[in-house]
């Protein structure tokens, strides 16, 4: 387990299953591989299916290995009826997800295009490719190399051969599209397996000592990261071995952001602040306002947070990704606290904006967030949601 596997497994996001769906995938292909039956194809359809459900990265490990299979000789598969079954098993499955992308004009694809252009750090191939040699961790390197070069060149890997060049697609197409290096991490199970195979048989030879010094060395190396990864150590002393090593400020995720803090941590910090903070200012409005008073975050890190530990708080609402589609309730935005926005953009909005303070919390993704009571809504509700939809 590299300290990036570890990081990504210990929150609860989609990305371990990403890992998941497409470890799952790449099995059922390689037991298609070994023998074709119709319950295996069916079965893979439904796996993709599922982890469209998961998250529609899955598309991209779909297009990869449609490449693949066209490079190899799988590509009689295409002339297989069972295939086009398994395809149709997957959309069927996903179908819940794409309905609703198309009622609501393809929000992904949206999201995809605007966080190129305008969130991701812009990435180049060299800095993409550095990245998977250091945050993968750069002494299990030779293995994932080794089974991607086994792959490509091994006789005995010609009917898998399809995941070497799965592999090269997938980096070369996340390098256009300038994506976080970590997109690619749901990949590296094929290659530590195919490089397991390598290795296996390049130790065959190798006195039995050598091979438990190696893995010494790969588990020496680990555990000093562990603590970057996963919560082991007490807050304050997590922040001085943090700055010791000083490896997060190389890490760069988004446009203008210098952190100094793993974002699995940085964005654990803060949240039950903002929603106490939210809370008075809400308690402080008069009785007459309180009743149909709206809060309204500026992302849906803030939204959630208020959703979740907020006492008494009215559901939060948010322009920013899924909270956008959820609309801006029935309130009439008579009275509204503002989290996260900035002054002179609210009172473009408002004829009204009184500073209610800040949720400050020092190491936090964000470690202040401004308040605001805005009364006067300049412009109908619905026109102004409608054109305040941040998809980034």
């Amino acid at each position: 387990m590299t300290p990036a596997f570890l990081a990504i497994g210990s929150i609860l996001t989609m990305n371990p299953l990403d890992i998941l769906w497409w470890t799952l995938a790449v099995v059922g292909l390689v037991r298609l591989i070994q023998r074709e039956t119709p319950a295996r194809w069916l079965t893979l359809g439904l796996v993709f299916g599922l982890g469209g459900l998961t998250k529609l990265n899955i598309g991209f490990l779909a297009g990869a290995l449609v490449i693949g299979v066209l490079l190899t000789p799988q590509r009689r598969w295409f002339a297989r009826g069972w295939a086009w079954v398994a395809v149709g098993v997957a959309v069927a499955v996903a179908s819940p997800l794409l309905v609703w992308e198309q009622m609501h004009g393809w929000p992904t694809i949206e999201f995809l295009r605007t966080i190129r252009t305008a969130k991701n750090y812009p990435v180049n191939p060299i800095e993409f490719a550095a990245m998977q040699f250091a945050v993968v961790h750069p002494m299990v390197f030779p293995i994932w190399v080794a089974g991607l070069v086994w792959l490509l060149r091994s006789r005995a890997a010609v009917a898998y051969r399809l995941f070497g060049w799965a592999y090269i697609a997938l980096f070369v197409g996340f390098c256009i599209l300038q994506a976080k290096f970590y997109y690619l991490f749901p990949v590296y199970p094929i290659l530590f397996a195919a490089g397991g195979v390598a290795v296996e048989r390049w130790a065959a030879g190798v006195r039995r000592r050598w091979r438990a010094v190696t893995v010494a060395v790969v588990v020496a190396t680990t555990v000093p990261m562990m603590p970057l990864a996963v919560p082991v150590l007490p807050f304050d002393a997590f922040l001085r071995y943090n700055a010791v090593l000083d490896i997060q400020r190389h890490l760069r995720f988004e446009r203008g952001r210098d952190r100094r803090l793993p974002i699995v941590y940085s964005d654990m910090l803060g949240w039950p602040a903002l929603a106490d903070a939210v809370e008075r200012v809400w308690a402080g409005l008069p009785a007459d306002e309180r009743g149909d008073a709206v809060v309204l975050a500026s992302n849906y890190g803030e939204a959630a947070a208020l959703d979740f530990f907020g006492r008494g708080l009215p559901p939060a609402r948010s322009p920013h990704n899924g909270y956008h589609t959820w609309g801006p309730g029935p309130a009439p935005w008579r009275t509204l606290i503002a989290v996260g926005f900035s002054q002179k953009e609210l009172e473009g909005l408002f004829a009204e904006v009184t500073p209610a303070g800040a949720a400050e919390t020092p190491h936090a993704r964000e470690a202040r967030i401004p308040l605001f009571v805005c009364r006067g809504l300049r412009e109908p509700v619905a026109v102004w949601w409608a054109a305040a939809k941040r998809y980034r």
